[in-house]
């Protein structure tokens, strides 16, 4: 078998038989695989892209008449009907390209698009163009097997309305938080896709609502500037806003093409985004937009109060997390105060309101303070969200309450006492005792067991003793 293999490839290079590589070559240094891009192009303009072709061999080769050998044909995908129709070649009315022994042809394909906007509009052009390659000697191969070399081409181009072409006909930044932690920007390419140079004389914005100082669209790049054929610059445009609400402008771009003054204009608009929560009412003591005062609690009970809790922002508000911890700004978890009814987890509408309700249970006399956070998802669906601005944070206040009473001496001593039928004898001291709570003290009454007893003639029950104060019986 190996002797076989061996007596056959030196029968086929007496034969001067090879791989068709060898023989021919059709290529287009611009394209990338099978694709060849035509690029930008306005109405009343052309673009030309150049195929090599190379016969390698000793015998006479051909392309043409007739398709497979060469077509620029309707590629099959929808809405592409009739883009074939604006790609022309340069054969010629025989449509036969000879390629003698060791030569170089050339097949220029140009895309030139046609001024019916109606049948042919703007927007991307596709179409597909087939070359093959075959021995002159023979007639046209009526499949791709058949020719010395066969290739299929996908042309792509764009059609626009003017000389200056540009992806992006508006920029919509969408929501942007005020004050971002980072200025947003756009990079608008601006391409002059015409055969001569374009002078851009003027560049100036048109506001559409009240700009602030410093304005919330700024534009870096050159203006006015000469922009040679073929040739782009890049503008960065910025959007910064101040204000929250939303923000609109027309780039307004004036230039010189083929000695007549032309006008470009580029929408933009932006909206700031202000994230807000305040309370709007409660029934605690008191309260302000950011804090709630729960009063006095005896230790050891439990009050609930609501709270009303409005978006006074103007960006729907999504809740991501909710949490209560002791003290203003540490982070452990409240053991004292307690969310019963935590904020709604559903997107709240500016203006819009919901209540939660939080329960104040004091486990020693003193004063409590405590921090409500409600931590949104605004940074998923917002740029330019600064960290602090994720989270909204209400102060809570509380005093545990409860009554102290401290004696002034833990014993009474009454000395010797005689007793005798005849001649009764008492004797009188006073209790002293002091409210050491932060409550006041009320005393219902007061007893002590024979032969001791409570003289009431000068004390009257129940009586009061406020915190701090000192009483007797």
């Amino acid at each position: 078998m190996k002797k076989a293999l061996i007596l056959l490839s030196l029968f086929l290079a007496a034969f001067g038989v090879s791989r068709s590589e060898d023989l021919a070559v059709i290529r287009n240094p611009e394209a990338v695989g099978d694709t060849v891009d035509f690029g930008v192009c306005a109405v009343g303009d052309a673009v030309e892209r150049v195929w090599i072709i190379e016969n390698r061999s000793t015998f006479a080769m051909r392309i043409g008449p007739v398709r497979p050998s060469f077509s620029i044909e309707r590629i099959n995908e929808p809405g592409r009907e009739n883009d074939h129709e604006e790609f022309f070649d340069d054969i010629g009315g025989s449509r036969i390209l000879d390629i003698p022994p060791g030569t170089v042809r050339k097949i220029a394909i140009s895309y030139i698009p046609d001024i019916d906007t109606i049948t042919h509009p703007y927007g991307l052009k596709k179409a597909r163009a087939l070359i093959g390659i075959y021995d002159a000697s023979k007639p046209v191969p009526q499949d791709e097997s058949g020719f010395v070399l066969f290739k299929s081409y996908v042309l792509i181009a764009r059609k626009v309305r003017g000389v200056l072409a540009y992806e992006a006909s508006s920029i919509d930044f969408d929501s942007v938080y005020v004050d971002p932690i980072k200025e947003q920007k756009f990079f608008w390419n601006l391409t002059n896709v015409s055969k001569f140079d374009v002078n851009i004389l003027e560049r100036k914005l048109e506001w559409q609502t009240v700009p602030e100082y410093p304005e919330e669209f700024n534009i870096d790049g050159a203006a006015p500037v000469e922009l040679p054929s073929r040739s782009s610059l890049v503008w960065t445009i910025k959007y910064s806003p101040k204000n929250p609400g939303p923000d609109r402008a027309i780039l307004k771009i004036k230039y010189d093409f083929a000695d007549t003054v032309r006008n470009l204009n580029l929408p933009i608009k932006g909206v700031g985004v202000f994230q807000k929560l305040e309370i709007m009412d409660s029934n605690g003591d008191y309260f302000s937009e950011d804090s709630v005062y729960f009063g006095r609690t005896r230790t050891g009970e439990k009050r609930e109060i609501y709270i009303l809790i409005a978006n006074s922002g103007n960006f729907n508000f999504k809740v991501s997390g909710q949490n209560i911890t002791d003290g203003f700004g540490g982070e452990n978890q409240s053991s004292n105060f307690a969310l019963e009814k935590p904020f709604g987890d559903a997107y709240l509408p500016p203006t819009w309101g919901d209540t939660v309700k939080i329960s104040f249970r004091p486990d020693r006399r003193g004063k409590f303070d405590a921090l409500y956070a409600i931590e949104s998802d605004i940074d998923k669906r917002v740029k330019g969200v600064p960290p602090s601005a994720r989270k909204v944070v209400f102060k809570l206040t509380g005093y545990g309450i409860s009554p102290q009473l401290k004696p002034e001496t833990d014993t009474l001593d009454y000395g010797t006492i005689v007793a005798h039928p005849d001649c009764p004898s008492s004797k009188r001291k006073s209790f002293a005792f002091f409210n050491e709570g932060n409550e006041t003290l009320k005393i219902l009454d007061a007893q002590a067991p024979p032969p001791f007893f409570v003289d009431k003639s000068d004390s009257l029950f129940p009586t009061e003793v406020p915190p701090a104060a000192r009483d007797s019986i």
